[in-house]
């Protein structure tokens, strides 16, 4: 675009390198083009065009050599591998906080130590950071969209700039339009996952240039300043009938929230009324169960010191037995000695009887008179 408008020899002021045009500029200026290029493609163009592997490589260092993948080590041999990187978690991957870091606006950025110039500022300097970049007027954006402005994009490059040629009542050669350097390899091919990772990540900036878009149909659509401003009327009126239903939305909401709120302290004060029944209710029932599961354990502790007290008696019983049979044994042990002992004492009483009555025959025997020898 500057090479076109150099070669009219248009004066202009360009907004790229340097930084992005702040409030004052925007309306310092009553003319304003803009280059618009699809995020996706946009973002993608810029990974091929540094990526030493494809024949980029603008950028070699510390970054470059984290970020692209090579026999040396780094995280991304591919866009697509980029893209995987996006869904993943800054917390847990190493290269996926690499590739979040690398979109994150240069004021956003983390806490991330390079040894040389941080190679990663392109790929976030998309149209967020030209005009909504954080620290930025909040009235940039709406200044510019406000604005006379032409937007040249890059899938109808050749009628936009014809428009530019017409606008500036310039005569503009569209020739050799392109924006490539030779050597470069494109990867085309990107999954379902990859492309919502990648849309995710470039939400903000779908939504600027859809923005912008619409505003530059003013110059495209009309054929006078007059319709213009009924044009931007009309969309003010819009703007403000969809605030207008916001602002109304929102009070419904809170209408239903304090709604909301009376009904549960409605429900909380029934419930604090209804507590104390409840809870005598409540403790009536736990006293039933636990007089109940009492009752349970008495009995199975019962029923365990009967089985306990049988067992004893068993042993006792046993016992018992065992000493009577022994005591038995021990009486008629004793019973038969002590027999034999009168048994030998009756003998020795019969066998002294013998005798006596013996020698007293004997006796006798001599005092009878007359017998001979």
């Amino acid at each position: 675009m500057t090479d076109y408008l150099l070669d009219a020899d248009v004066g202009f002021t360009e907004f790229h390198v340097g930084g992005p045009p702040s409030l004052a500029d925007i309306k310092a200026h009553s003319k304003w083009i803009i280059s618009l290029r699809d995020p996706l493609e946009r973002l993608k163009s810029c990974f091929d065009w540094q990526n030493p592997a494809g024949g980029g490589g603008i950028h070699p260092g510390d970054w470059t050599s984290r970020f692209y993948k090579s026999k040396t080590g780094g995280c991304f041999a591919d866009f697509r591998a980029f893209a995987r990187a996006l869904g993943k978690s800054s917390e847990t991957d190493a290269c996926a906080s690499l590739a979040h870091y690398t979109l994150s606006l240069e004021a956003a950025k983390p806490a991330l130590p390079l040894k040389d110039t941080d190679g990663s500022n392109h790929f976030a300097k998309g149209l967020q950071w030209y005009v909504t970049a954080a620290g930025r007027e909040p009235e940039a954006l709406k200044a510019l969209l406000r604005s006379n402005l032409l937007v040249v994009a890059t899938e109808s490059i050749d009628r936009d700039l014809s428009q530019v040629g017409q606008w500036l009542g310039l005569q503009i050669n569209t020739s050799g339009v392109g924006h490539e350097r030779p050597g470069i390899k494109h990867e085309n091919s990107l999954g379902k996952e990859e492309l919502a990772n990648l849309r995710s990540a470039l939400a903000d900036e779908y939504k600027i240039a859809a923005a912008l878009k619409k505003a530059a149909r003013y110059r495209d659509s009309v054929d006078s300043a007059q319709k213009a401003e009924e044009m931007r009327e009309q969309d003010d009126a819009e703007e403000a009938a969809e605030q207008e239903a916001e602002q109304e939305a929102e009070q419904e909401a809170e209408q239903e929230a304090e709604q909301e709120d009376k009904e549960a302290k409605k429900l909380q004060k029934a419930a604090e009324k209804a507590a104390p029944r409840e809870a005598k209710k409540v403790a009536k029932q736990a006293d039933k169960e636990a007089a109940k599961k009492a009752a349970e354990k008495d009995g199975r502790q019962a029923e365990k010191e009967s089985v306990k007290a049988e067992g004893k008696a068993l042993k006792a019983a046993e016992k018992a037995e065992r000493v009577g049979e022994k005591e038995a044994v021990r009486a008629a042990k004793a019973a038969e000695k002590s027999a034999e002992k009168e048994e030998v004492k009756v003998a020795k009483e019969a066998g002294k009887e013998a005798k006596k009555l013996q020698k007293a025959a004997e006796k006798a025997a001599e005092q009878v008179p007359g017998k001979a020898e």
